[in-house]
């Protein structure tokens, strides 16, 4: 039965248009709490039980929590039961952590050092264009625009157009004159799995460094040298300013600066 489900329940999220990250946490969740649970008759002590799991941290307890919600909000539009005990349940306060952006010097060695062009493609992106990884996944050609400009469609669908950055125009050029997807997969005409971008970029950043470092870094970058941060807003294509503020880094020079423009 909770195979059953678990498939129905992924047809469901994949119709909303959910990335396949997204998909694959919510999944993951779902598969954990069914193990144990009746999604017809589970009662509220059991999905608190459930999310009270001594051995996970704040973000991974949200994580269930934003799982099962959706879980359940899908099972009363199934017909599976009639209310739906997440109703209300509150938000799981999690800890924030500061931005942390790819150091330059990382990036700088990474560029100088790696041969491979699809893993210079894949850092490119992150830095210059501040792109995340299911993102870069699903480039295709047809978005490389003739303006100098990237068209990007990003999570939940939403479109939006990024000026194209100096470093990226020849590998664009490049890759548009072949056309396709940028990162194809070998099964096929489609692109590759998010994974991938993972095993590029393993070895040529510092351990703990990724492409969310990199999006961070091209937030922090741009912030840096324009102080727009609605622009940022809008180039990382964020719905919330609260959200692009834990992006930009700030450097001790930013806090000098910050703190001498006071008046004597």
């Amino acid at each position: 039965m909770s195979s059953d489900i678990l498939r129905r329940f992924e047809a469901y999220q994949n119709g909303l248009g959910h990335t396949e990250d997204t998909r694959r946490l919510r999944r993951h969740y779902a598969r954990r709490f069914l193990a144990d649970h009746d999604l017809a008759t589970a009662r509220l002590s059991g999905i608190v039980e459930f999310l009270g799991n001594p051995g996970w941290a704040p973000q991974s307890r949200a994580a269930a929590r934003a799982s099962l919600r959706i879980l359940f909000k899908w099972a009363v539009l199934e017909g599976i039961r009639e209310d739906d005990p997440m109703a209300g349940f509150p938000q799981i306060r999690v800890f924030q952590s500061p931005p942390r952006p790819a150091p330059e010097s990382a990036i700088a060695d990474a560029l100088a050092t790696v041969t491979d062009e699809r893993t210079r493609l894949v850092l490119l992106l992150g830095a210059y264009a501040g792109l995340r990884r299911a993102e870069i996944c699903r480039l295709h050609t047809s978005a490389i625009q003739e303006n100098g400009t990237l068209r990007v469609t990003g999570k939940g669908g939403k479109t939006r157009v990024i000026p194209i950055h100096p470093r990226l125009v020849e590998p664009l050029a490049q890759a548009k004159a072949r056309g396709g997807w940028l990162f194809p997969s070998p099964k096929g005409d489609k692109p590759c799995h998010p994974r991938l971008i993972n095993r590029l970029l393993h070895g040529v950043l510092p351990p703990g460094f990724s492409t969310h470092t990199l999006r961070h870094r091209f937030a922090t970058q741009v912030h840096s040298n324009s102080r727009d941060l609605r622009a940022v807003q809008t180039l990382l294509g964020h719905s919330s300013l609260a959200t692009t503020q834990r992006y930009v880094g700030m450097s001790d020079q930013d806090l000098a600066d910050a703190v001498l423009s006071l008046p004597d």
